[in-house]
């Protein structure tokens, strides 16, 4: 059934949710194949405080649920304070001793931003070992062999290049902005 102005439809994995918006009482319909292989409509009658209870579920359903109230049990990998990342640092590997140019430039930025990495987390949780922050994926070739690393480190890159505060860098990775870095790796 083709949506219209006064239907929402909303697909979720195999079902389909169909309300009906204009009716005196709000009508869901439930659409789902059965296990004899055939489809199952029904057509429920609802009163409207249900109906805006239904479609607040199936927001909640379709989204994902509330993100900030998914952030507070959300772990992150360990990072370096401000205040550590301002003492002497480890130096990390040269990049000159990677060939690969996506490889090399990560180490690159390693090596000219360390402060900034230093406050990154690394959510390849190389961190349950004994990384303190991302920078100490690139103090050993941790890194030249970890997608997530490298790209952390791009995006790190990227946002300070734009000026933005380590903080800021951090929140982004934790949101895993980071993935959305298009450099061909691997």
């Amino acid at each position: 059934m083709a949506p219209t102005d006064d239907l929402m439809n909303l697909n979720i994995d195999e079902g389909e949710f169909l309300m009906n918006r204009k009716a005196a009482h709000d009508c869901l319909r439930v659409t789902r194949p059965s296990q004899a292989g055939r489809v199952v409509s029904e057509m429920k009658h609802l009163p409207a405080w249900r109906t805006s209870v239904s479609a607040i579920l199936v927001w909640l359903a379709v989204t994902g649920g509330l993100p900030f109230l998914k952030a507070a049990d959300t772990p992150i990998p360990a990072y370096l304070s401000e205040t550590e990342a301002a003492k002497p640092l480890p130096p990390t590997l040269p990049p000159e001793r990677f060939s690969r140019p996506e490889i090399n430039r990560a180490y690159m930025v390693a090596k000219r931003i360390p402060p900034v990495i230093a406050q990154q987390p690394c959510f390849c949780w190389c961190s349950r070992g004994k990384h303190r922050s991302l920078l100490d994926c690139y103090v050993d070739q941790h890194a030249a062999g970890c997608e997530i690393c490298m790209k952390e480190a791009l995006l790190a890159d990227q946002m300070a290049r734009q000026g933005k505060i380590p903080a800021a860098i951090r929140a982004a990775i934790v949101r895993g902005e980071w993935r959305t870095i298009s450099e061909e790796i691997r």
